[in-house]
Protein backbone atom coordinates (compact mmCIF):
# COMPACT_ATOMS: atom_id res chain seq x y z
CA UNK A 1 0.00 0.00 0.00
CA UNK A 2 3.37 2.40 0.32
CA UNK A 3 4.13 1.98 -2.88
CA UNK A 4 1.71 2.84 -4.73
CA UNK A 5 0.82 6.32 -2.64
CA UNK A 6 5.10 6.95 -3.09
CA UNK A 7 4.72 6.70 -6.93
CA UNK A 8 1.77 8.75 -6.84
CA UNK A 9 3.56 11.56 -4.63
CA UNK A 10 6.70 11.58 -7.48
CA UNK A 11 4.30 12.18 -10.64
CA UNK A 12 2.60 15.14 -8.71
CA UNK A 13 6.24 16.58 -7.85
CA UNK A 14 7.20 15.61 -11.42
CA UNK A 15 3.97 17.40 -12.72
CA UNK A 16 4.85 20.90 -10.65
CA UNK A 17 8.28 20.89 -12.43
CA UNK A 18 7.13 20.67 -15.30
CA UNK A 19 4.64 23.54 -14.65
CA UNK A 20 6.75 25.61 -13.55
CA UNK A 21 9.51 25.25 -16.27
CA UNK A 22 6.84 25.45 -19.16
CA UNK A 23 5.71 29.05 -17.18
CA UNK A 24 9.03 30.19 -17.28
CA UNK A 25 9.45 28.90 -20.90
CA UNK A 26 6.58 31.24 -21.68
CA UNK A 27 7.66 34.01 -20.05
CA UNK A 28 11.49 33.85 -21.42
CA UNK A 29 9.53 33.88 -24.73
CA UNK A 30 7.73 36.98 -24.16
CA UNK A 31 10.27 38.76 -22.76
CA UNK A 32 12.76 37.78 -25.84
CA UNK A 33 9.45 39.09 -27.50
CA UNK A 34 9.17 42.29 -26.20
CA UNK A 35 13.24 42.86 -26.32
CA UNK A 36 13.56 42.24 -29.89
CA UNK A 37 10.42 44.43 -30.88
CA UNK A 38 12.27 47.42 -29.23
CA UNK A 39 16.20 46.82 -30.47
CA UNK A 40 18.92 48.82 -29.32
CA UNK A 41 20.96 51.28 -31.05
CA UNK A 42 23.21 52.98 -28.88
CA UNK A 43 26.69 55.37 -29.60
CA UNK A 44 29.07 55.10 -26.52
CA UNK A 45 32.28 56.80 -27.89
CA UNK A 46 32.69 59.40 -29.06
CA UNK A 47 30.90 61.72 -26.67
CA UNK A 48 29.38 64.82 -27.58
CA UNK A 49 31.81 67.33 -27.11
CA UNK A 50 34.60 65.60 -27.71
CA UNK A 51 37.51 66.56 -29.83
CA UNK A 52 38.84 64.05 -32.51
CA UNK A 53 41.84 63.77 -34.97
CA UNK A 54 42.92 60.68 -37.34
CA UNK A 55 41.13 57.48 -36.90
CA UNK A 56 38.89 57.24 -34.47
CA UNK A 57 36.99 54.24 -33.35
CA UNK A 58 33.40 54.59 -32.66
CA UNK A 59 32.09 52.36 -30.10
CA UNK A 60 28.66 51.44 -29.02
CA UNK A 61 25.83 48.57 -29.66
CA UNK A 62 23.54 47.72 -32.78
CA UNK A 63 21.29 44.98 -32.40
CA UNK A 64 17.32 43.63 -33.45
CA UNK A 65 15.19 40.48 -33.31
CA UNK A 66 14.84 40.71 -37.21
CA UNK A 67 18.18 42.65 -37.71
CA UNK A 68 19.74 43.17 -41.10
CA UNK A 69 22.65 45.56 -41.40
CA UNK A 70 23.63 49.15 -39.31
CA UNK A 71 25.58 51.89 -40.95
CA UNK A 72 27.35 55.01 -39.00
CA UNK A 73 27.32 58.62 -40.92
CA UNK A 74 28.44 61.72 -40.09
CA UNK A 75 27.32 65.06 -41.03
CA UNK A 76 28.64 68.88 -41.32
CA UNK A 77 27.17 70.59 -38.61
CA UNK A 78 24.82 72.63 -38.69
CA UNK A 79 23.55 70.48 -41.95
CA UNK A 80 21.88 67.40 -41.45
CA UNK A 81 23.41 65.94 -45.01
CA UNK A 82 24.38 62.29 -43.87
CA UNK A 83 27.12 60.46 -45.32
CA UNK A 84 27.80 56.73 -45.03
CA UNK A 85 31.09 56.30 -42.88
CA UNK A 86 32.55 52.96 -44.67
CA UNK A 87 30.60 50.09 -46.06
CA UNK A 88 26.75 48.61 -44.50
CA UNK A 89 28.00 46.01 -41.39
CA UNK A 90 25.72 42.94 -41.20
CA UNK A 91 26.90 42.01 -38.31
CA UNK A 92 24.96 42.66 -34.71
CA UNK A 93 27.48 44.58 -32.12
CA UNK A 94 26.44 44.82 -28.41
CA UNK A 95 29.15 47.18 -26.41
CA UNK A 96 32.28 46.60 -29.08
CA UNK A 97 33.78 48.68 -32.34
CA UNK A 98 31.14 49.82 -34.70
CA UNK A 99 33.15 51.22 -36.83
CA UNK A 100 36.62 52.91 -37.71
CA UNK A 101 36.56 56.75 -39.04
CA UNK A 102 39.64 58.67 -40.71
CA UNK A 103 38.29 62.12 -39.55
CA UNK A 104 41.87 63.53 -41.59
CA UNK A 105 39.27 62.68 -44.73
CA UNK A 106 36.88 65.31 -44.02
CA UNK A 107 37.85 69.04 -43.13
CA UNK A 108 38.22 70.37 -39.61
CA UNK A 109 35.05 71.43 -37.81
CA UNK A 110 32.22 70.44 -35.85
CA UNK A 111 30.10 66.74 -37.32
CA UNK A 112 27.40 64.78 -35.84
CA UNK A 113 27.46 61.35 -35.88
CA UNK A 114 24.01 58.88 -36.66
CA UNK A 115 24.07 55.28 -36.17
CA UNK A 116 21.54 53.50 -37.75
CA UNK A 117 19.98 49.58 -37.04
CA UNK A 118 18.23 47.89 -40.10
CA UNK A 119 15.49 45.25 -39.71
CA UNK A 120 14.44 42.98 -42.09
CA UNK A 121 11.17 44.88 -43.19
CA UNK A 122 12.99 48.17 -43.85
CA UNK A 123 12.22 49.88 -40.71
CA UNK A 124 15.16 51.10 -38.39
CA UNK A 125 16.11 52.69 -34.97
CA UNK A 126 18.79 55.48 -34.33
CA UNK A 127 21.48 57.20 -32.17
CA UNK A 128 22.69 61.07 -32.53
CA UNK A 129 25.99 62.33 -31.24
CA UNK A 130 26.32 65.50 -31.43
CA UNK A 131 29.06 68.21 -31.59
CA UNK A 132 32.25 65.82 -32.23
CA UNK A 133 34.89 68.55 -33.22
CA UNK A 134 37.10 67.30 -35.78
CA UNK A 135 40.70 69.04 -35.19
CA UNK A 136 43.81 67.33 -37.77
CA UNK A 137 45.07 71.01 -39.13
CA UNK A 138 45.71 73.18 -36.26
CA UNK A 139 47.84 71.48 -32.98
CA UNK A 140 45.83 69.86 -30.39
CA UNK A 141 46.30 71.06 -26.66
CA UNK A 142 48.68 69.40 -24.65
CA UNK A 143 49.08 69.35 -21.05
CA UNK A 144 51.76 71.65 -19.61
CA UNK A 145 54.65 69.47 -18.10
CA UNK A 146 55.40 70.17 -14.43
CA UNK A 147 58.24 71.57 -14.15
CA UNK A 148 61.07 68.89 -12.21
CA UNK A 149 62.91 70.06 -9.80
CA UNK A 150 66.78 70.73 -10.52
CA UNK A 151 69.12 70.05 -8.36
CA UNK A 152 71.05 72.95 -7.22
CA UNK A 153 75.18 71.54 -7.63
CA UNK A 154 76.96 71.57 -4.83
CA UNK A 155 80.53 73.36 -5.69
CA UNK A 156 83.49 71.30 -5.23
CA UNK A 157 85.34 71.67 -2.07
CA UNK A 158 88.95 72.77 -2.95
CA UNK A 159 91.56 71.19 -1.14
CA UNK A 160 94.33 73.58 0.09
CA UNK A 161 97.21 72.41 -1.19
CA UNK A 162 100.27 72.62 1.17
CA UNK A 163 102.47 75.50 0.71
CA UNK A 164 106.24 74.47 1.14
CA UNK A 165 108.20 75.87 3.79
CA UNK A 166 111.36 77.45 3.06
CA UNK A 167 114.69 75.15 4.50
CA UNK A 168 116.60 77.42 5.74
CA UNK A 169 120.05 76.15 6.22
CA UNK A 170 122.50 77.16 9.62
CA UNK A 171 125.90 76.66 9.20
CA UNK A 172 127.30 77.02 12.52
CA UNK A 173 130.78 77.46 12.19
CA UNK A 174 133.09 76.75 14.79
CA UNK A 175 135.58 79.15 16.02
CA UNK A 176 138.62 77.58 17.18
CA UNK A 177 139.29 79.72 20.71
CA UNK A 178 142.50 81.44 20.47
CA UNK A 179 145.39 80.10 22.16
CA UNK A 180 146.18 82.18 25.02
CA UNK A 181 149.89 82.36 25.76
CA UNK A 182 151.07 83.13 29.74
CA UNK A 183 153.37 86.44 29.82
CA UNK A 184 155.88 86.76 32.13
CA UNK A 185 157.48 89.87 33.05
CA UNK A 186 161.21 88.87 34.23
CA UNK A 187 162.68 91.27 36.29
CA UNK A 188 166.74 91.40 36.14
CA UNK A 189 168.06 91.32 39.64
CA UNK A 190 171.70 92.88 40.24
CA UNK A 191 174.40 90.37 41.14
CA UNK A 192 175.56 91.31 44.76
CA UNK A 193 179.06 92.23 45.77
CA UNK A 194 180.86 90.56 48.53
CA UNK A 195 180.61 93.03 50.73
CA UNK A 196 177.19 93.24 50.82
CA UNK A 197 177.17 89.41 51.17
CA UNK A 198 175.00 90.07 54.81
CA UNK A 199 172.00 91.48 52.94
CA UNK A 200 172.43 89.21 49.73
CA UNK A 201 169.78 87.17 51.28
CA UNK A 202 167.10 89.25 52.44
CA UNK A 203 166.89 91.04 49.05
CA UNK A 204 167.26 87.90 46.73
CA UNK A 205 164.04 86.60 49.25
CA UNK A 206 162.52 89.50 48.72
CA UNK A 207 163.19 89.82 44.09
CA UNK A 208 161.46 86.22 44.68
CA UNK A 209 158.96 86.99 46.46
CA UNK A 210 158.02 89.79 44.02
CA UNK A 211 158.59 87.35 41.02
CA UNK A 212 155.89 84.44 43.01
CA UNK A 213 153.31 87.54 43.38
CA UNK A 214 153.71 88.91 39.79
CA UNK A 215 153.64 85.14 38.48
CA UNK A 216 150.84 84.66 40.46
CA UNK A 217 148.56 87.87 39.54
CA UNK A 218 149.53 86.33 35.66
CA UNK A 219 148.48 83.35 36.25
CA UNK A 220 144.74 84.40 37.60
CA UNK A 221 144.87 87.09 35.19
CA UNK A 222 144.95 84.50 32.24
CA UNK A 223 142.46 82.26 33.76
CA UNK A 224 139.79 85.29 34.39
CA UNK A 225 139.15 85.21 37.82
CA UNK A 226 137.59 88.48 38.96
CA UNK A 227 139.57 89.49 42.17
CA UNK A 228 136.00 91.52 43.20
CA UNK A 229 134.29 87.55 43.25
CA UNK A 230 134.60 85.75 46.71
CA UNK A 231 135.18 82.45 45.13
CA UNK A 232 137.97 84.68 42.85
CA UNK A 233 139.61 85.83 46.55
CA UNK A 234 139.35 82.65 47.46
CA UNK A 235 141.14 80.88 44.48
CA UNK A 236 143.55 83.54 44.43
CA UNK A 237 144.60 83.25 48.15
CA UNK A 238 144.90 79.79 47.88
CA UNK A 239 146.79 80.11 44.60
CA UNK A 240 149.10 82.70 46.36
CA UNK A 241 149.36 80.69 48.92
CA UNK A 242 150.78 77.64 47.31
CA UNK A 243 152.93 80.10 45.25
CA UNK A 244 154.50 81.84 48.41
CA UNK A 245 155.17 78.39 50.17
CA UNK A 246 156.90 76.89 47.34
CA UNK A 247 159.26 80.16 47.01
CA UNK A 248 160.02 80.57 50.73
CA UNK A 249 160.67 76.73 50.85
CA UNK A 250 162.95 77.30 47.76
CA UNK A 251 164.24 80.54 49.07
CA UNK A 252 165.25 78.30 52.55
CA UNK A 253 167.08 76.07 50.62
CA UNK A 254 168.93 78.74 48.99
CA UNK A 255 169.64 80.88 51.88
CA UNK A 256 171.36 78.01 53.47
CA UNK A 257 173.27 77.30 50.50
CA UNK A 258 174.33 80.71 49.97
CA UNK A 259 175.36 81.35 53.36
CA UNK A 260 177.47 77.96 53.17
CA UNK A 261 178.86 79.08 50.52
CA UNK A 262 180.00 82.50 51.96
CA UNK A 263 181.56 80.84 54.77
CA UNK A 264 183.92 78.66 52.40
CA UNK A 265 184.67 82.56 50.81
CA UNK A 266 185.20 84.00 54.36
CA UNK A 267 188.08 81.09 55.12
Amino acid sequence: MARPELARAYKRVWRGVLAAALVAAVQWAGAMVALGQEGVARISSPQPGAVVHGTVLITGTAIHPRFSFYKVEYAAEPSANWVVIGDLVRTQVQDGVLLQWDTRAVPDGSYSLRLVVVDETGNYIEAVVRQIAVQNAAPLPTETPTPTETATPTPPVETPTPTSLPTVEVLITRVASPTTLLAFTVTPVARPSTASSGNLGSGLADSLSELASGVAREMLAQLGLDFRGLAAAVVRGAVFALGTFAIVGFLALLKQALNALIRLLTR
